[in-house]
């Protein structure tokens, strides 16, 4: 997962801006699977890389989804959980 968010993030602003707005869609579909994965530092470090590319590329609706992902995650840190429960840091 890292290193899918890390590619984004290095080649976001080479895209035109047709694949710009399908890569901003993939974030944002792809942030319901994140509680499917540990929070690693390689992702946490890529998350923190694109909410900064999207954010320096004026997209702020995704750089904030990528952001909450993020918190959410850190939130979870050390908590066990089942596969029913991943997703949702207040459990």
């Amino acid at each position: 997962m890292a290193e899918v968010l890390h590619a984004l993030t290095t080649t976001y602003d080479r895209l035109p801006a047709a694949l710009q707005r399908r890569a901003e869609d993939m974030v944002r579909r792809a942030r319901t699977g994140l509680g499917d994965h540990v929070l690693t530092a390689g992702i946490d470090a890529a998350l923190t890389d694109l909410t900064r590319t999207s954010t320096a590329a004026g997209r702020s609706e995704t750089a904030h989804a990528v952001h909450t992902a993020q918190t959410e995650m850190r939130a979870a840190v050390g908590t066990l959980r089942s596969r029913s429960n991943r997703g949702s840091a207040g459990a």
